[in-house]
């Protein structure tokens, strides 16, 4: 009887012996597979981190070649210098042979158009094309056959945007030169004639365009509520030492336009 109780207890210790080791191996497959998983999600995210910053240096090189590109077009469509009222740096130095050519052309239109427009001096023409198309090299004289800086103010007609005074400034698109000088003797002869007192002398009309002969005049001119041709008549930029009148007067006197 004591044989068979020893046979028992022997068994139950054996089942449990086998039980608990069943739950150690068991356990520790779960721990190694744990690992084995916790090596693989590691792998799989240091694949990933990898992929992330091959996209990153991808999408900066795209976006370096975009802006380059952008870049590129605003500088072919957008002159970032034009030369108009008011500013007279130029874009790029004009040889001594291409403002002869303009000044001639200039000169003799300008002679032309005196001749019906007789309150005009010719002379107001040429030197305020020079002025403000820069020998007829800026962009807009160029492009837009525009000598005189003309902005676009109706509904009708062709126009570019430049910047002037403001960053998109619209300026009117002409078919030819004899057209932009046509539509400044009309100009001329709307509010600056209308200004003049008098005979239309050379002298009265660059007091004219500015509202008086000095920067001071100009300025004390506009704060009354009037315009003036060019921002330069009032105000003297970094690349200014004198005003648009004064300009003028520097060009007569330069070509001898007598």
């Amino acid at each position: 009887m004591l044989n068979k109780k020893k046979k028992v207890s022997l068994g139950i210790i054996i089942s449990i012996v086998l039980v608990v080791g069943s739950f150690a191996i068991y356990n520790e497959i779960r721990i190694n597979r744990a690992y084995l998983q916790m090596d693989e999600l590691s792998e799989s995210l240091k694949r990933y981190e990898d992929n992330v910053i091959t996209m990153i240096h991808k999408n900066r090189a795209e976006l370096k070649y975009i802006s380059n590109s952008l870049d590129k077009f605003v500088s072919k469509k957008v002159d970032r210098n034009p030369v108009y009222p008011g500013r007279t740096k130029k874009t790029k130095k004009t040889s001594q042979e291409t403002k002869g050519k303009f000044v001639k052309y200039i000169i003799k239109a300008a002679k032309s158009e005196s001749k019906i427009y007789k309150d005009i001096p010719y002379q107001i023409y040429v030197a305020q094309a020079v002025l403000e198309s820069n020998y007829g090299q800026s962009n807009l004289a160029k492009t837009g056959k525009n000598l005189y800086g003309h902005k676009h103010k109706t509904k009708n007609g062709k126009f570019v945007k430049l910047y002037d005074d403001k960053r998109d400034d619209k300026f009117t698109v002409f078919r030819s030169r004899w057209e932009s000088i046509r539509a400044h003797s009309k100009k001329l002869m709307g509010i600056y004639r209308q200004r003049i007192n008098g005979e239309p002398t050379l002298e009265n009309w660059i007091e004219s365009l500015c509202g008086g002969n000095t920067i001071e005049e100009s300025l004390k001119f506009i704060e009354s509520g009037n315009s003036v041709y060019a921002t330069n008549c009032y105000k003297l930029s970094n690349d200014d030492d004198i005003c648009y009148g004064d300009k003028i007067r520097s060009i007569i006197k330069k070509y001898n336009l007598k």
